[in-house]
């Protein structure tokens, strides 16, 4: 299994329900991976077979794979990821500084030390220091490229459309009738004011055979979320290979310590970053907010994230999925390994930065990423 990034051109405006009710009109910016995995299924049946074709069983059933939600990019094959919810920037002017904003920087180092310590944070740690800017900073939401030394944010644009109610007898405007549909557009304007496809990107784990079919798929039309007799949710896929990720625990757990600051106690620091929403149970299947790697010797030492509800509505079986809480992507966990073999840790952290984590991973839920490098980085950008 190698990894892979999936590319999506928008070839037209996109409307992906962010509730599942009809009558409201609210979009998705991104394209989530259970969407992404019921066009492919549906394309496949549509152009080449069925359920009982080897290949389906391949790509679906018996080896399934896990398709990525799709974030915005700026290029094809550029993967970007969510900001942490540890992430912070002036609630006047948010944003990078490259992008003309007052910065962000990460906070997880000061939580931890705020947890280990028992004492808070000095309260100008949560002001802006840009020009004297002193304004509170919050947490900052978003997409980026993930590059520390070239931070740049990557998001789309929404289409709106005003629409009247038209009487049945009259064939006139109908009184009292007004509303909006929420689309997002299928382009944006690069700096020069050029419009180019609006693309989405994401990271997912092939065979040489799954790879091959998506190939063949990806060929064909493929058309995604609603309105779709409107001339809405028509994408173009494309697939690249890409190189392993490599985790360095101990340069993080160095970098780490130097970023708080302070003496922490002795273990080996890493955190684990939610990059997709993740759904976790416990023994009994009930709904929780804990991680558990199945790494002897490591302990969570501090954590934040916040609840998201989890809906959605199964076009196979003309019924709705069932509701879940989850933990929202960016969310972010701070452990400590104080076990004996870092080569072991090493192993499992990169299995689980492969396979994810909770239930449902074949629709893109519990998505991470290991010792996010933001998580460390002491410059403001």
């Amino acid at each position: 299994m190698k990894p892979h990034i999936i590319s999506a051109e928008a070839l037209a405006p996109l409307v992906v329900k962010e509730d599942r009710q009809s009558s409201k009109s609210g979009t998705l910016t991104y394209i989530p991976g259970s969407t992404l995995l019921g066009a492919m299924a549906a394309t496949y049946c549509r152009s080449f077979g069925g359920p009982a074709d080897a290949k389906f069983r391949d790509l679906f059933i018996e080896n399934p794979v896990c398709f990525p939600d799709l974030l915005p990019s700026q290029e094809l094959g550029a993967e970007t990821k969510p900001l942490p919810l540890s992430v912070v920037s002036c609630k006047r002017e948010p944003g990078f500084r490259k992008e003309g904003r007052h910065g962000v920087r990460d906070t997880l180092a000061l939580t931890a030390v705020a947890r280990v310590t028992g004492k808070p944070a000095n309260q100008s740690a949560w002001n802006c220091d840009h020009d004297g800017c002193k304004n509170e900073v919050k947490t900052f939401e978003g997409v980026w490229n993930g590059d520390c030394t070239d931070p740049h944010s990557a998001a789309t644009s929404e289409l709106y459309r005003r629409h009247t109610g038209i009487d049945r007898l009259t064939r006139t405007v109908a009184q009292g009738i007004f509303y909006t549909t929420q689309s997002v557009n299928n382009f944006v304007r690069k700096s020069d004011g050029q419009p180019v496809n609006q693309i989405f990107c994401g990271q997912t784990r092939l065979s040489p055979s799954q790879a091959a079919v998506l190939n063949e798929i990806f060929g064909r039309p493929v058309f995604v979320g609603a309105g779709r007799t409107r001339g809405f949710g028509e994408i173009r896929l494309s697939l690249k290979e890409v190189d392993e990720p490599a985790i360095d625990v101990n340069a993080w757990d160095r970098k780490f310590r130097d970023h708080a600051l302070v003496d922490l106690p002795n273990g080996l620091y890493f955190s684990v970053t939610l990059r997709s929403h993740a759904i976790l149970v416990d023994y009994f299947l009930r709904n929780v907010a804990d991680i558990d790697l199945q790494i002897d010797g490591a302990e969570e030492v501090a954590r934040v994230l916040k609840a998201v509800a989890i809906k959605g509505w199964n076009w196979a079986w003309g019924m709705a999925k069932p509701e879940e809480l989850g933990v929202a992507r960016g969310s972010v966990f701070l452990f400590r390994y104080r076990g004996g073999g870092q080569e072991e840790l090493a192993r499992r952290l990169a299995r689980v930065s492969a396979e994810g984590i909770g239930l449902r991973r074949q629709e893109g839920f519990g998505s991470v990423s290991v010792c996010d490098p933001l998580h460390v980085c002491k410059e403001v950008l």
